[in-house]
């Protein structure tokens, strides 16, 4: 499976199920298909893509050798492989070493039924700030 196919797939289940998701489940799943399906260690460039895309971004403290060694860390002491406990894994891994990046994009993403919609909220938002600070101008 080639990163356009992953890319197609993460989008169609995005559309799906991701409403109700953290965007560190989101990117355990992404980061979890590309090695799985490539079968080698995900590069560093890709890991900070998948970061960038998900609305993450690492802690401080947080280096490149960290990031690069989430999955390997995360199925250390997983018993079974199911893709379902691997994922979680990885997911709590990520949230120990990353933090959401927008938390505004990531509220109207995630708790709108149709996340389609984001770029309307965000509009709507921005435009009703703009209304608020206009008229309290006046």
């Amino acid at each position: 499976m080639t990163s356009k196919q992953i890319d197609t797939h993460l989008k169609e289940r995005e559309n799906r199920r991701y409403c109700n998701m953290l965007p560190q489940e989101i990117f355990a799943e992404a980061l979890w298909l590309e090695w799985d399906f490539h079968g080698v260690p995900v590069s560093i460039s890709k890991i900070h893509t998948l970061l960038q895309r998900y609305n993450l971004k690492p802690k401080r403290d947080t280096t490149d050798n960290d990031l690069s060694l989430i999955i390997g860390r995360a199925l250390k002491h997983c018993r079974t492989h199911t893709a379902k406990e691997e994922i979680d894994k990885i997911a709590e891994e990520t949230d120990r070493l990353c933090t959401i990046a927008r938390y505004d994009m990531a509220v109207a993403k995630y708790s709108h039924p149709v996340n389609q919609n984001v770029d309307k909220i965000l509009e709507e938002r921005k435009s009703s700030n703009r209304n608020a600070r206009e008229e309290g101008d006046r």
